[in-house]
């Protein structure tokens, strides 16, 4: 055998992942419920996960659930947070209590909160987009950085 060795070279999608961000190939699912409000207290942790698409401020318990998912832990009973109650229709009536008491804070700290986080629906495309954003290419190329 003469030659060269062989070389088996592997790009993983890490290596690959800023220049398809930057093509605007490799885009986040917006539609996904990934932005977060949360209440807390004494005993309970309770959330709710939304899409930035579909900024909501749920008036009742069912459409809470339509349009969030929820997640309700009693830190007493279980510290480690590893049962959602909130998926158990036992708990409707504390999923609701904790649900006004989250909207209370929001009217409170926050105020309306329906603006919405994405700038650039409905078309998704490019680099994304938000209020305040400075950290796109194009803003940094001008701000010479």
């Amino acid at each position: 055998m003469t030659g060269r060795p062989n070389i088996l070279l592997i790009v993983t999608d890490e290596e690959r992942a800023p220049k398809r961000v930057a093509s605007g190939d490799l885009r986040p699912d917006w539609n996904k419920r990934g932005f977060l409000r949360a209440y807390s207290d004494e005993r309970y942790t309770f959330g709710r996960y939304f899409s930035p698409l579909n900024s909501n401020r749920p008036t009742d318990t069912d459409a809470l659930l339509a349009d969030n998912d929820v997640v309700l832990y009693d830190r007493e009973q279980d510290p480690a947070e590893l049962h959602n109650l909130a998926t158990d229709p036992a708990h409707h009536d504390l999923v609701e209590r904790y649900r006004a008491l989250l909207e209370d804070l929001i009217d409170a700290e926050i105020g309306p909160d329906a603006r919405a986080w994405v700038t650039e629906r409905p078309q998704l495309l490019g680099w994304p987009t938000w209020h305040g954003d400075d950290h796109r290419p194009e803003a940094l190329t001008v701000q010479g950085r």
